[in-house]
Protein backbone atom coordinates (compact mmCIF):
# COMPACT_ATOMS: atom_id res chain seq x y z
CA UNK A 1 0.00 0.00 0.00
CA UNK A 2 2.77 2.44 0.89
CA UNK A 3 4.53 2.14 -2.46
CA UNK A 4 1.21 2.41 -4.32
CA UNK A 5 0.30 5.59 -2.44
CA UNK A 6 3.69 7.18 -3.00
CA UNK A 7 3.55 6.50 -6.73
CA UNK A 8 -0.03 7.73 -6.86
CA UNK A 9 1.00 10.91 -5.02
CA UNK A 10 3.84 11.54 -7.50
CA UNK A 11 1.26 11.24 -10.29
CA UNK A 12 -0.93 13.78 -8.51
CA UNK A 13 1.96 16.24 -8.24
CA UNK A 14 2.81 15.70 -11.91
CA UNK A 15 -0.80 16.39 -12.92
CA UNK A 16 -0.86 19.57 -10.84
CA UNK A 17 2.37 20.71 -12.46
CA UNK A 18 0.91 20.03 -15.91
CA UNK A 19 -2.16 22.00 -14.89
CA UNK A 20 0.02 25.00 -14.01
CA UNK A 21 1.63 24.82 -17.43
CA UNK A 22 -1.68 24.42 -19.24
CA UNK A 23 -3.52 27.41 -17.75
CA UNK A 24 -2.13 30.92 -17.66
CA UNK A 25 -5.01 32.10 -15.47
CA UNK A 26 -4.16 31.49 -11.80
CA UNK A 27 -7.80 30.98 -10.84
CA UNK A 28 -8.15 28.24 -13.50
CA UNK A 29 -4.95 26.63 -12.22
CA UNK A 30 -6.30 26.56 -8.69
CA UNK A 31 -9.73 25.28 -9.73
CA UNK A 32 -8.30 22.48 -11.81
CA UNK A 33 -5.67 21.60 -9.20
CA UNK A 34 -8.44 21.31 -6.62
CA UNK A 35 -10.40 19.05 -8.97
CA UNK A 36 -7.33 16.91 -9.64
CA UNK A 37 -6.64 16.52 -5.92
CA UNK A 38 -10.24 15.54 -5.24
CA UNK A 39 -10.19 12.99 -8.05
CA UNK A 40 -7.02 11.35 -6.74
CA UNK A 41 -8.32 11.29 -3.18
CA UNK A 42 -11.65 9.86 -4.35
CA UNK A 43 -9.90 6.98 -6.11
CA UNK A 44 -7.69 6.27 -3.12
CA UNK A 45 -10.64 6.58 -0.72
CA UNK A 46 -12.54 4.00 -2.71
CA UNK A 47 -9.55 1.65 -2.62
CA UNK A 48 -8.91 2.05 1.08
CA UNK A 49 -12.51 1.41 2.10
CA UNK A 50 -12.11 -2.11 0.71
CA UNK A 51 -8.56 -2.64 1.93
CA UNK A 52 -7.68 -4.71 4.96
CA UNK A 53 -4.35 -3.70 6.42
CA UNK A 54 -1.98 -6.59 7.06
CA UNK A 55 -0.44 -5.04 10.16
CA UNK A 56 -1.22 -2.35 12.70
CA UNK A 57 1.88 -0.46 11.53
CA UNK A 58 0.66 -0.46 7.94
CA UNK A 59 -2.65 1.03 9.05
CA UNK A 60 -0.97 3.66 11.21
CA UNK A 61 1.40 4.56 8.37
CA UNK A 62 -1.50 4.99 5.98
CA UNK A 63 -3.54 7.29 8.24
CA UNK A 64 -0.58 9.19 9.69
CA UNK A 65 1.60 9.62 6.61
CA UNK A 66 -0.01 8.55 3.35
CA UNK A 67 -3.61 9.74 3.47
CA UNK A 68 -2.55 13.25 4.53
CA UNK A 69 -0.47 13.58 1.36
CA UNK A 70 -3.73 13.66 -0.59
CA UNK A 71 -6.14 15.29 1.81
CA UNK A 72 -3.69 18.09 2.59
CA UNK A 73 -3.65 18.99 -1.10
CA UNK A 74 -7.45 19.04 -1.24
CA UNK A 75 -7.63 21.27 1.81
CA UNK A 76 -4.83 23.58 0.69
CA UNK A 77 -6.33 24.20 -2.73
CA UNK A 78 -9.69 24.90 -1.08
CA UNK A 79 -8.07 27.59 1.08
CA UNK A 80 -6.07 28.94 -1.82
CA UNK A 81 -9.18 29.17 -4.01
CA UNK A 82 -11.06 31.01 -1.26
CA UNK A 83 -8.24 33.55 -1.03
CA UNK A 84 -8.04 33.94 -4.80
CA UNK A 85 -11.77 34.64 -5.04
CA UNK A 86 -11.40 37.27 -2.34
CA UNK A 87 -8.43 38.87 -4.11
CA UNK A 88 -10.38 39.10 -7.35
CA UNK A 89 -13.53 40.52 -5.78
CA UNK A 90 -12.57 43.07 -3.13
CA UNK A 91 -10.93 46.41 -3.77
CA UNK A 92 -11.30 48.17 -0.41
CA UNK A 93 -7.78 48.36 1.14
CA UNK A 94 -9.16 48.16 4.69
CA UNK A 95 -11.17 45.03 3.94
CA UNK A 96 -8.21 43.50 2.14
CA UNK A 97 -5.92 44.08 5.12
CA UNK A 98 -8.56 42.72 7.51
CA UNK A 99 -8.97 39.62 5.36
CA UNK A 100 -5.24 38.82 5.21
CA UNK A 101 -4.80 39.50 8.91
CA UNK A 102 -7.69 37.15 9.69
CA UNK A 103 -6.28 34.53 7.33
CA UNK A 104 -2.85 34.84 8.97
CA UNK A 105 -4.39 33.89 12.31
CA UNK A 106 -5.91 30.61 11.05
CA UNK A 107 -2.82 28.52 11.80
CA UNK A 108 -2.39 29.91 15.31
CA UNK A 109 -6.07 29.29 16.07
CA UNK A 110 -5.79 25.71 14.85
CA UNK A 111 -2.68 25.09 16.96
CA UNK A 112 -4.35 26.59 20.04
CA UNK A 113 -7.47 24.49 19.53
CA UNK A 114 -5.50 21.27 19.02
CA UNK A 115 -2.45 22.02 21.17
CA UNK A 116 -2.00 18.50 22.61
CA UNK A 117 -2.23 16.80 19.25
CA UNK A 118 -0.04 19.44 17.61
CA UNK A 119 2.72 18.92 20.17
CA UNK A 120 2.39 15.14 19.91
CA UNK A 121 2.64 15.19 16.13
CA UNK A 122 5.44 17.75 15.88
CA UNK A 123 7.50 15.94 18.52
CA UNK A 124 7.26 12.75 16.45
CA UNK A 125 5.69 10.83 19.30
CA UNK A 126 4.16 7.43 18.63
CA UNK A 127 2.69 6.17 21.90
CA UNK A 128 -0.87 7.21 20.98
CA UNK A 129 -0.67 6.24 17.29
CA UNK A 130 -2.85 3.17 17.76
CA UNK A 131 -5.67 5.34 19.09
CA UNK A 132 -5.10 8.30 16.77
CA UNK A 133 -4.43 6.50 13.48
CA UNK A 134 -6.42 3.29 13.25
CA UNK A 135 -10.00 2.55 12.31
CA UNK A 136 -10.53 0.51 15.48
CA UNK A 137 -10.80 3.53 17.76
CA UNK A 138 -12.64 5.74 15.33
CA UNK A 139 -15.04 8.22 16.86
CA UNK A 140 -17.30 8.78 13.84
CA UNK A 141 -18.60 12.09 15.16
CA UNK A 142 -15.22 13.76 14.66
CA UNK A 143 -14.65 12.84 11.03
CA UNK A 144 -15.76 14.66 7.88
CA UNK A 145 -15.31 11.56 5.76
CA UNK A 146 -18.34 9.92 4.15
CA UNK A 147 -16.93 6.42 4.70
CA UNK A 148 -15.51 5.68 8.15
CA UNK A 149 -13.30 2.96 6.67
CA UNK A 150 -11.30 5.74 5.01
CA UNK A 151 -10.67 7.54 8.31
CA UNK A 152 -9.05 7.42 11.69
CA UNK A 153 -9.62 9.67 14.67
CA UNK A 154 -6.93 12.21 13.90
CA UNK A 155 -5.71 11.95 10.30
CA UNK A 156 -7.89 14.92 9.40
CA UNK A 157 -5.94 17.04 11.90
CA UNK A 158 -2.67 16.30 10.14
CA UNK A 159 -4.20 17.33 6.82
CA UNK A 160 -5.55 20.54 8.28
CA UNK A 161 -2.27 21.37 9.99
CA UNK A 162 -0.15 20.77 6.90
CA UNK A 163 -2.56 22.67 4.66
CA UNK A 164 -2.69 25.58 7.09
CA UNK A 165 1.10 25.70 7.38
CA UNK A 166 1.42 25.91 3.62
CA UNK A 167 -1.43 28.41 3.37
CA UNK A 168 0.15 30.49 6.13
CA UNK A 169 3.29 30.89 3.99
CA UNK A 170 1.14 32.10 1.11
CA UNK A 171 -0.71 34.55 3.38
CA UNK A 172 2.58 35.89 4.75
CA UNK A 173 3.71 36.58 1.18
CA UNK A 174 0.50 38.51 0.53
CA UNK A 175 0.95 40.54 3.73
CA UNK A 176 4.57 41.31 2.84
CA UNK A 177 3.48 42.49 -0.60
CA UNK A 178 1.14 44.91 1.17
CA UNK A 179 4.03 46.15 3.35
CA UNK A 180 2.66 44.53 6.50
Amino acid sequence: MKERCQQFYQSLLKDIDECRKKYSCLQKQIEHSFTICNQYWSILRNEITHHEFETLQEEICFFKQLKPLFTTEVEYYGLYYHAQLFKNGVYDPVKIEQFWTREASRLDKFIAEHRNFYEYYKAGETDKDKWYFTRTYLNNSSVNEPDARASSNHDHLISSLLALERYHEFVQTELQAMGK
